[in-house]
């Protein structure tokens, strides 16, 4: 499957929690806890490079938790692991979204997570970023939104869709339902960060502020 998402400054989280209650359907907290594993590319002959594209797998364990039909909070942990082929893709107006090859399994334990995670240390990888980020979700049909507290950077308006194929009409088609909804939010376009949340982390910990 292929993940076609945007994400913007949050500027004003309860005047954009009035529109999505309007017109969405609430989907509960999401307490996202990710670590970050990397890897430099190996070249031809098996030597890896002292620089080069990364590969890197990430590892989530995420609650999530949700109003039950009697009014009482009900969660569940999740183990999530990811591998993604990142992209971007500008739209005729100039904005700019992630059209993202997904690869993604779940884990059913802590203690699998953490034999996986002795895997990828044995297979050479090693924990290059974490990062967590505590959300409210919300549906509009195929289009899921959170609104999002990252540690280190902010609040942030994320949304994402899946899509069978990166065809150029399939992805128009979701970029357009994403534009949409950020403008029926309120959220001026010139908020859409185009940077990855990695990239952003990264920069403060070379600046020595993480």
């Amino acid at each position: 499957m292929y993940e076609i998402e945007l994400k913007a400054w949050l500027d004003d989280k309860q005047k954009v929690v009035e529109h999505l209650s309007a017109a969405a359907r609430y989907d509960g907290v999401h307490d996202k806890t990710d670590t970050y594993w990397s890897i430099l590319q190996s070249s031809a002959d098996g030597a890896y490079e002292n620089v080069g594209r990364r590969i890197t797998i990430r590892i989530r364990k995420e609650t999530i938790t949700k109003k039950t039909e009697s009014g009482d909070s009900d969660s569940k942990t999740i183990f999530l692991v990811t591998y993604k082929r990142h992209t971007k893709s500008t739209t005729e107006t100039g904005e700019t979204c992630e059209v993202n090859d997904e690869k993604e399994f779940e884990l059913l334990t802590e203690e699998a997570a953490e034999s996986f995670s002795t895997f990828l240390y044995d297979a050479g990888f090693r924990v290059s970023l974490e990062k967590h980020k505590v959300a409210e979700g919300w549906y509009i049909g195929e289009y899921h939104i959170e609104l999002c507290k990252v540690e280190k950077l902010g609040d942030f308006f994320e949304i994402e869709t899946l899509a069978p194929d990166n065809k150029p009409e399939t992805v128009e088609q979701r970029k357009k339902g994403l534009l949409d909804i950020i403008d029926m939010c309120g959220i001026p376009r010139n908020r859409i960060e185009e940077r990855y949340y990695r990239e952003m982390l990264e920069e403060i910990k070379r600046n020595g502020t993480l």
